[in-house]
């Protein structure tokens, strides 16, 4: 039975991409609309002199989405964190040990948080014009950190559940002229070709199209979350609104939009590489993990309100 399902999933047709930055002039397959769009509306950010993200706006009324560890410096500054439990007492004669998975929550404040923010150009310099302070008004409930490089699939699922990795900012308005990426109310579907826009660090690859940096770039490639083969963390995963990619990615790229093939997002990239210490050189398959908008939606409604759930994503154009 397993051979058969190993057959089954060998024979459906995976998009054939290439590994690479690119940007609108050369981007080898496009989506049927939207791409200036997301391009136009995507924002290179940074919070104290930290490493910087990918933000767009997806709102009419100034809403900014990105990843939640992209602001975890305001976070810090803002929110009250609960430790995670301590570990049990050592038996005598033992020495004790680190707990696989610490988890760290935050609190939501009863008032919403100012984030001072810098937009940046392909230089990395401060562009002028944008708000330098930003109201964080919704955002995951925390992150979990492990002292083993890796975990059972049972401990990824757990921690999972506190990894909701998405915060959403406010500013007054849109600055004049630019666009929104409007969401879209399907969720990413297996094998879908979907598109990603962000600004990668610098890569120094010997047969890609490297990133210079600075500059916005747009990766592509096939969801391949759901396959014959998951096991307890892909599962996990899918229940709570994760999917992988074989996009290329890499640091600077988290928060950045994914698009479908109509120009609309299906999501938000969360992890922009799982091998981050050789993916600056090389491209691995199924390394990009994305946080669908549906769960983004259901969790501000959840924790925040569905006022907030609803204006963060109208888009109108």
């Amino acid at each position: 039975m397993k051979r058969l399902g190993f057959l089954l999933l060998s024979a459906i047709p995976v998009l054939a991409f290439e590994p690479g930055f690119y940007n609108l002039d050369n981007l080898p397959v496009r989506p049927d609309d939207g791409l200036e769009r997301a391009y136009h509306a995507s924002i290179r950010i940074r919070f104290d002199q930290s490493n910087s993200c990918t933000a767009w706006f997806s709102s009419t009324e100034g809403h900014l989405v990105t990843a939640g560890h992209c602001v975890e410096r305001c976070l810090d500054a803002h929110q009250r964190v609960i430790p995670p439990p301590p570990p049990p007492p050592a038996p005598p004669g033992d020495f004790a040990e680190k707990p696989d998975l610490e988890i760290t929550q935050f609190i939501k404040n009863s008032t919403e948080a100012e984030c001072e923010i810098e937009v940046l150009d392909s230089d990395g310099k401060v562009i002028p014009g944008f708000p330098s302070t930003l109201t964080l008004i919704a955002h995951g409930p925390g992150y979990a950190e492990s002292n083993k490089k890796k975990l059972k699939p049972n401990q990824l699922a757990e921690a999972m559940k506190y990894t909701d990795d998405y915060a959403i900012l406010k500013m007054k308005s849109t600055p004049e002229g630019v666009p929104c990426v409007a969401a879209s109310n399907i969720d990413a579907q297996n094998l879908e070709t979907a598109w990603v826009l962000g600004f990668p660090s610098r890569t120094t690859r010997k047969k890609s199209l490297n990133s210079d940096g600075g500059s916005l770039r747009i990766t592509y490639g096939s969801i391949v979350s759901d396959d014959f083969t998951l096991n307890a963390y892909q599962k996990s995963r899918k229940a709570l609104g994760r999917f992988l990619m074989n996009a290329d990615g890499f640091v600077g790229m988290s928060g950045g939009v994914i698009i479908n093939r109509r120009g609309l997002a299906i999501g938000i990239l969360t992890n922009a590489n799982h091998h981050s210490e050789k993916v600056e050189k090389k491209f691995f398959e199924r390394d990009q993990e994305g946080l669908s908008i549906s769960r983004i939606r259901e969790k501000v409604s959840e924790n925040w309100s569905p006022q907030i759930a609803q204006s963060a994503f109208h888009c109108q154009y």
